[in-house]
């Protein structure tokens, strides 16, 4: 084999480990701001009630931190290509929360179904389907040179968004805490 055959499986092992060990720091993520006594600072990363949107941080934040210290642990040592490496991040990025809402809103509300286990269970489901895409787009795509600006932009933008939408959130129904009534911090 190859080294760089060794590497890119280093790096697709480092994806693959990603799935369990996120859902790990989720899960301790979705209790956090609670037990830590609602710090305001932290409302842009923990999930600060019940809301869909609130739960997307459970994807986000620990796939954000999964890719980063992926890069300086391999990628950055030369152990991986950096632009697939971002392509395949910004994806993984986008289509697990993306899932998540699919998922949430084909079941509640194209089927009617209201199941706790079924808005537990998303959250593994979308970091299984948002990796495998990630590997697939590792493994076989063409890193385009503009793949780590746009992974930048991207995080930027969703950060944005978080930050945003949970200090002030809009009056619909993805940020409704149904168990509360009430949106964001409020």
């Amino acid at each position: 084999m190859s080294g760089d055959g060794i590497r890119k499986d280093q790096t697709v092992q480092w994806i693959y480990m990603g799935i369990v060990l996120i859902l790990f720091i989720s899960g301790p993520m979705h209790f956090a701001f609670e037990g830590l006594g609602r710090p305001v600072f932290t409302a842009a990363v923990l999930p600060v009630n019940e809301s869909v949107f609130e739960h997307l941080k459970l994807a986000f934040w620990p796939l954000l931190f999964w890719w980063l210290l992926g890069y300086v642990l391999y990628v950055r040592h030369g152990k991986g290509d950096v632009n697939r490496w971002f392509l395949s991040g910004m994806s993984s990025l986008f289509v697990s929360p993306l899932f998540i809402l699919v998922f949430y809103y084909t079941y509640t509300g194209a089927l009617g179904i209201h199941s706790l286990f079924l808005d537990i269970l998303s959250l593994p489901i979308s970091l299984l389907v948002a990796q495998l895409l990630a590997v697939h787009i590792y493994r076989y795509a063409r890193g385009p040179r503009w793949a780590v600006p746009a992974f930048i932009a991207a995080t930027a933008l969703l950060i944005v968004v978080f930050a945003l939408f949970t200090y002030q959130p809009p009056r619909l129904p993805i940020f409704l805490d149904t168990s509360t009534g009430r949106y964001g911090l409020n």
